[in-house]
């Protein structure tokens, strides 16, 4: 902005807080930087301000992939300041989860809000397009090299790069797809790639940055050399794009769960204050699933109401419960079994299917309602069961 005088429309999401709260907001003080996308955000709007007067920048809110929003957005900034001659679509907050928890569903909704938001705001340049116009479509180098429960991540940039493609191909405006590492400009996308799925904590991350991190000079010099080329998609990656990718094709099941030992062994942290009132296990099985639980969560005790969500479970955590439970307890859980039995007392009830057991206590309900049924009701249910 400095060396070009430029000004900018700077679309920014509702949730972001209002001005006068900044300097104050709670998030900035405890959050590392790099840890947290909103106080990051708002750390450097902070800086933006002091450098260059926010009288240059046009603040605008809408939400990810609200095409009308983002075409409102674009009209505004040229009724300030004119032509645009220039655009970067940086999406919105993709959320992380590994392959085997996902849906159609799930996928779609992640990957709607980028493609909308993107051909909106191609649409909306295109109305009045600049001689000297470029549009950058940025995502990160997950698009091609993959990583851990990024599969969402991976698809959007997929899709961002094809999208380049088809307008330059079209002779469209210039359009650009950059698959940035996380560690360049200062690394504000580790917490999101890096630090997310990973479980890296804020001491691991803030070591990765200082090995691998980029200075925000040196990223500024590879988007003007990338704006002046003539490529429809451009990767930028301060580590071997070739090591990348095969450290990530060597990651399985077997490797990652190798290296994740509990990390919680020994002295165990009190039970947090949840929705549910503590209830112990009722049984054998309830009291070996609630062990499993204390060692990988690190917390004693866990009742058998208590959400493994609450409680602050993972798809990770879940991998590794699941397996416990296969060596333990003999029985073949899905990955899934988790999120769909999420408290001890409904993991052992899946447990005793999955092994083909009776289960007593459904067993004891199903009794209690047959008892309350007349001669002829239980007759009628008979009959529509067919028996």
């Amino acid at each position: 902005m400095r060396s070009l005088d430029a000004r900018i429309g700077l679309v920014l999401p509702p949730q972001l807080p209002p001005r006068e709260s900044w300097e104050t907001w709670k998030g900035l003080p405890e959050v590392p930087p790099g840890q947290d996308a909103l106080g990051a955000a708002i750390r450097r709007l902070l800086t933006l301000e002091r450098e260059v007067g926010l009288d240059r920048v046009l603040i605008l809110r809408a939400q990810p992939g609200d095409e009308d929003a983002l075409r409102s957005a674009v009209a505004a900034t040229r009724g300030r300041f004119g032509p645009v001659h220039g655009a970067f679509f940086t999406g919105g907050p993709i959320a992380g989860g590994l392959i085997q928890l996902k849906t159609a569903e799930a996928v779609q909704s992640a990957l709607g809000p980028v493609a909308r938001g993107a051909e909106a705001l191609l649409a909306s340049l295109d109305a009045e397009p600049s001689r000297s116009a470029f549009v950058v479509l940025s995502s990160t180098t997950t698009a091609v090299a993959g990583s851990l429960g990024q599969l969402d991540r991976a698809a959007a940039g997929s899709y961002l790069d094809a999208l380049a493609v088809r307008r330059m191909a079209e002779g469209r405006l210039h359009t650009v797809a950059v698959h940035w590492d996380p560690y360049q400009w200062g690394g504000w996308l580790v917490a999101g790639v890096a630090g997310g799925m990973s479980g890296l904590a804020p001491g691991e991350v803030a070591a990765s940055l200082e090995a691998n991190g980029i200075p925000e000079e040196r990223s500024a010099v590879a988007l003007q050399r990338l704006l002046a080329s003539t490529f429809s998609g451009v990767i930028v990656s301060s580590r071997d794009l070739s090591g990348l990718i095969a450290d990530t094709d060597s990651v399985t099941t077997d490797t990652m769960l190798a290296q994740m030992a509990p990390a919680h062994a020994g002295e165990k942290a009190a039970r947090p204050v949840l929705t549910t009132p503590y209830a112990p296990p009722r049984d054998e099985l309830e009291e070996r699933l609630a062990a499993i639980w204390h060692e990988l969560f690190g917390i004693q005790p866990i009742g058998r109401d208590d959400s493994f969500l609450e409680l602050g479970g993972h798809s990770l955590l879940a991998i590794q419960i699941v397996t416990q439970v296969r060596g333990a307890l003999e029985a073949d859980l899905p990955v899934t079994a988790l999120f769909e039995a999420p408290t001890i007392a409904q993991l052992a009830k899946a447990v005793r299917r999955a092994r083909g057991e009776e289960d007593s206590e459904e067993l004891e309900t199903l009794l209690t309602l047959v008892e309350k049924l007349s001669a002829a009701e239980a007759a009628e249910r008979l009959a529509e069961l067919g028996v």
